[in-house]
């Protein structure tokens, strides 16, 4: 989506990336490990490969990027500047079957509080992060309620 908007991007490559490194580093070292702020397929398959080969591993998700894909950000609303960014709709359907199946341990909201007029901004130039904590938790709670979203 970055580069359709002109824009500089945060590659899914990038979380990815660290996550594999991480995750091969602790094959060696033993240690308790917790991934923050999920946002791609490829990133909760090395999370659910790590869990599955045994590695003290935990993940954690917000719920944007449980709800809104990067076509969010097409209109250059600065309220979709999220860090990492909003990915696409198979990312975000990976990221639900990663909290259905236990992938991810828990939601978090990485709440960043702006003041309005910073995020008036320019996409380029505002900051990452909702304006509200309240913003997160209306955002998921009546979607989890629909049935075609159900994590049960």
């Amino acid at each position: 989506m970055s580069t359709v908007l002109g824009l500089p991007g945060i590659p899914a490559e990038a979380e990815q990336l660290m996550i594999g490194r991480d995750l091969m580093l602790n094959r060696t070292i033993g240690c308790r490990y917790h991934v923050q702020h999920i946002s791609t397929a490829y990133s909760v398959e090395l999370i659910r490969a790590g869990k599955r080969d045994g590695l003290n591993v935990t993940a954690e998700a917000s719920p944007h990027h449980l709800l809104l894909t990067d076509e969010s950000c097409r209109h250059y609303d600065t309220n979709y500047k999220m860090n990492p960014p909003l990915r696409t709709a198979a990312d975000v359907k990976a990221c639900i079957e990663g909290v259905k199946d236990g992938t991810i341990d828990c939601l978090a909201t990485d709440h960043a509080p702006h003041l309005r007029e910073e995020k008036e901004l320019e996409f380029q130039y505002a900051p990452f992060g909702i304006l509200r904590s309240s913003v997160p938790w209306r955002c998921i709670s009546k979607p989890w309620s629909n049935p075609g979203i159900s994590i049960g």
